[in-house]
């Protein structure tokens, strides 16, 4: 079982792969939204632009995207190529070339620069709102930087550089946990941090209750960056985790 199955089962995903997706420069693809979409990009580049955001996102080889339902968007190679409907690209007349093939690859380009995209949906088995705040300020995690990847540790997904952790998600039975490994070394000035150990704090989420998520968010890319620094000098404090 691989690390992302890993994590797609501890936030109560279920996922399904449809295919992959062989798309050669210039190629722009527009999708409605109207069932939820998971796309992993396994080989070269290529930008997301989805409804309701302003700013388009270039995504690159191992990049993962979640899209709920409603969440329109567009796949391009180039910022400025003009999409086509998805649907229309697959509806063919009778007797040509579809551009689905066996196996599940779909074909589609100018003939230009190659990028491959693993695309499916997913659904959430569990709509436990505790779960999916979990879910939510994990995605926020491992948005940091392009050096982070995740493992499951002691149940809970966790955010690392390398094999350094430095944040986690939780899900217990009154509240949804944002936890730190070197919590208590992080500058706290709106009070969220909870926790009396030496090194580990947390912030306790529940639905409808207000939380500083700006505040939360630096904690975060504090704690990321703290953790780049201490891994710069080697420090032999940091948490070390084995999958």
């Amino acid at each position: 079982m691989d690390v992302l199955t890993d994590v797609l089962e501890a936030l109560r995903l279920k996922s399904t792969v449809l295919g992959r997706l062989e798309l050669t420069a210039p190629w722009g693809l527009q999708s409605d939204g109207a069932c939820s979409a998971l796309l992993v990009v396994t080989r070269g580049t290529c930008w997301l632009d989805v409804k309701g955001i302003a700013e388009p996102l270039q995504l690159a080889g191992g990049d993962l995207v979640l899209l709920t339902r409603s969440a329109g968007h567009t796949l391009r190679d180039h910022p400025r190529t003009r999409p086509i409907p998805f649907a229309d690209v697959c509806r063919v007349p009778p007797g040509a070339r579809s551009p689905c093939q066996p196996g599940g690859i779909f074909h589609y380009g100018g003939g230009g620069a190659l990028t491959t995209i693993i695309g499916g949906r997913f659904e959430v088995e569990d709509a436990d709102p505790l779960r999916l705040i979990a879910r939510e300020w994990f995605l926020r995690m491992r948005r940091c930087g392009d050096d982070v990847c995740e493992i499951l540790h002691d149940g809970c997904p966790t955010a690392c550089v390398g094999d350094a952790a430095f944040a986690y998600v939780n899900a217990f039975s009154g509240h949804a946990a944002v936890g730190f490994f070197h919590g208590s070394t992080l500058p706290d000035p709106a009070g969220l941090l909870e926790g009396t150990g030496k090194r580990m704090r947390h912030v306790k989420l529940r639905p409808g209750e207000h939380v500083d998520e700006r505040a939360l968010e630096r904690l975060i890319k504090r704690a990321y960056d703290d953790l780049r620094v201490r891994l710069a000098g080697q420090s032999t404090i940091r948490p070390v985790l084995r999958s």
